[in-house]
C-alpha cells in the first residue's frame, strides 16, 4: 500500500510501501511498520494519533511525540491541510469508507510544497532545511 512519510529528520517528503492489511495477521504487520516508519533513533514510537485529512485520507502520528522528554528535536507542519505543527515524522495513508486503510490520494508534490519542518531550539521551533545530524 502507499503512503507517504513526511520526515522532518531528512527534511523530505518521500514514498513510503506499507504492507497491504487484509487479514489479521497481516493487519499487525502493518501496523509494526508504520511504528517502524515513525520512529527514529532519538525516539521509538510507542503510541499513535491520526488527523484526517479529507475525506480519502488520515496523518499517523506519534501519539507522545508533543509531550516527550527529553523533547521531540524536529517538527513538520502540512500548510493548508493541518493547522497544527506536529512532533517527529508523519505518515500519509489512504482511508477506505469503512475505516480501513489504503493508498494514499495524495502526490509527493502535493504535500511536499506544504510540508515545513522545524528544529528545536530551547524552547523555540524554528522553520529549517537542513537535515538532523546526531549532534543537534
Amino acid at each position: 500500500m502507499r503512503a507517504l512519510l513526511i520526515d522532518p529528520f531528512t527534511c523530505r517528503v518521500r514514498d513510503y510501501e506499507l504492507p497491504d492489511a487484509p487479514t489479521l495477521g497481516e493487519a499487525w504487520e502493518l501496523m509494526a511498520e508504520v511504528y517502524r516508519a515513525l520512529s527514529h533513533d532519538t525516539a521509538a514510537v510507542d503510541s499513535l494519533d491520526g488527523v484526517l485529512l479529507g475525506a480519502t485520507d488520515f496523518l499517523l502520528v506519534d501519539g507522545h511525540g508533543m509531550v516527550r522528554d527529553p523533547p521531540v528535536q524536529r517538527w513538520f507542519r502540512l500548510n493548508g491541510l493541518h493547522h497544527e505543527t506536529l512532533a517527529g515524522k508523519g505518515l500519509i495513508v489512504g482511508r477506505k469508507p469503512d475505516s480501513s486503510e489504503t493508498d494514499t490520494t495524495f502526490a509527493i508534490e502535493d504535500v511536499d510544497y506544504r510540508a515545513a519542518f522545524f528544529r528545536r531550539m530551547g524552547a523555540s521551533l524554528v522553520q529549517t532545511v537542513t537535515p538532523w545530524r546526531p549532534q543537534q
